[in-house]
């Protein structure tokens, strides 16, 4: 499942702003030098309200890139307008949070969104071992199955990617990861995982350098959550 140059490709396409910045003004996005750029590729999610409360509140600005997914339904709830609103270009400022609306794309596209942004949380399995490439600090949002034993197959995801990590970031990585996929508890979660995040970024980074070691690891493991 993975291409034998995909991860060179990302570090060069991340070692070179222009490369990155060209390709984000195809989808009319600015990635400005202070701002925090995620890419929210997630199911619904009814309890995002409260995230963005406290994004747009605090002193970071942050800049969500959100497709046409069912999570529009929530955002238009949040901004008390109509979701047919929600269209590609749509954006909005508040306060220190921008959320724009932007199209989908094709999976050459789909990679270098990203290897660009600063955090994605994605959905899906092909996205989800798409995002492990990227190197970037991620949330994965598992389909929901019934008795939650899609919950199961997060944690022993997370038993393996955490696995060098202290045991007390593992833990808060792992709250927010489930805080999100329980739509509770997001607030707190959040705050607690961002003071780590310097952590959690070199994490990320020593994973995929890992996977150039080692035969396909998280296709294996995608398999695995499969099963």
């Amino acid at each position: 499942m993975r291409e034998h140059t995909i991860i060179e490709q990302a570090i060069t396409f991340q070692n070179d702003p222009i490369a990155q910045q060209q390709f984000l003004s195809q989808l009319h996005v600015t990635k400005k030098p202070n701002s925090f750029l995620m890419f929210i590729f997630s199911y619904a999610n009814q309890a995002i309200g409260e995230w963005l409360n406290i994004l747009k509140r605090g002193k970071q600005a942050y800049h969500l890139l959100i497709p046409q997914t069912p999570l529009l339904q929530n955002l238009a709830d949040y901004l008390h307008i109509d979701v047919d609103t929600l269209i590609p270009d749509f954006t909005v400022q508040l306060n220190n949070l921008t959320l724009q609306i932007i199209p989908f794309v094709n999976q050459v596209d789909f990679d270098k969104l990203l290897w660009c942004t600063d955090y994605n949380i994605i959905r899906g399995e092909d996205s989800f071992i798409r995002a492990q490439y990227a190197g970037k600090p991620m949330l994965w949002h598992i389909y929901p199955q019934q008795e939650k034993t899609h919950l199961i197959k997060l944690e022993a995801f997370l038993e393996h990617y955490l696995d060098d990590l202290p045991s007390s970031v593992q833990l808060i990585i792992k709250n927010w990861w489930l805080a999100w996929n329980n739509q509770e508890n997001l607030v707190e979660n959040w705050l607690a995982y961002c003071e780590q995040l310097s952590i959690i970024k070199e994490q990320a980074k020593k994973w995929v350098e890992k996977q150039k070691t080692v035969t396909d690891l998280i296709t294996k493991l995608a398999k695995l959550h499969i099963n």
